[in-house]
């Protein structure tokens, strides 16, 4: 078949494709040292920044998503071809 997923596979294989992306790991690490930045780490606080991580974090988590959804529906349709 021509499908890259099943059921099971498509969560995990779907976010690792997503995080091979340069981009999205870079959007990934800024968030991390933003979250480390505003809340601390084992009680210290490295250093303050002006904005929440939850500006890097939620585009981030977005932009994922509707890629998910994207690739959830053109895998779906493939399986419909593969089965036709």
């Amino acid at each position: 078949g021509t499908a890259k997923y099943s059921v099971w596979t498509f969560l995990p294989r779907g976010i690792f494709e997503q995080f091979r992306r340069v981009a999205n790991i870079f959007f990934l690490w800024i968030s991390i040292m933003m979250i480390i930045g505003t809340y601390g780490f084992f009680g210290y606080d490295f250093f303050y920044s002006p904005i929440t991580p939850w500006t890097t974090v939620g585009p981030l988590a977005i932009i994922v998503g509707m890629v998910l959804v994207k690739e959830g529906f053109e895998d779906s349709k493939r399986h419909k071809a593969d089965h036709e």
